[in-house]
This record gives structure tokens, sequence and C-alpha cells, in this order.
């Protein structure tokens, strides 16, 4: 299971992140990937400047907006495929 982490403190609150985690659950059951990713909120990761900021695994990313949140699920479903 791989940990998807989505900074909701206050700037990536600001920026969007907490909106992001419904784009997030709908990408998760639309690309099938419920049962490998686990979804969570996470307070500060200390890159407020670049706000949003999302974790999946130990990779970090930075100032994604809602038009990123597809194009990362899709990545991680090919990667995921690949691993398997």
């Amino acid at each position: 299971m791989i940990d998807l982490a989505i900074c909701v403190g206050s700037a990536c609150h600001i920026h969007g992140g907490t909106e992001m985690i419904t784009l997030f659950q709908q990408g998760l059951k639309e690309l099938e990937l419920t049962e490998y990713v686990q979804l969570k909120g996470a307070f500060c990761q200390n890159n407020c400047q670049h706000a949003v900021c999302v974790s999946v695994g130990n990779r970090q990313y930075k100032q994604l907006t809602k038009d990123d949140v597809y194009p990362l699920l899709k990545r991680l479903k090919e990667e995921l495929q690949w691993n398997t």
C-alpha cells in the first residue's frame, strides 16, 4: 500500500489542498487504485512557499494545482503496473 498524503496546513489549505482531497478520491476510484493507494491528509510538510504539497511514498510534489491531480494518478498507475 502506498501512502498519498496531501498537505492541509495553512498555506496548502489556502491554495486548495483540501479541495484536492476530493479530486484525489475521485481519481483513485476512477483509475481503480483504491486497493493500492491510501489517501491521507497531512499537516505541514515544511514547504509552505511551494503550496500545494503532496507526498507519494517517499516522493514530494510541490506547487500542485487541481489540473495536476489526474496526470499524477495516471503516472502512479503506470508505475504500479510496471512494478507488478
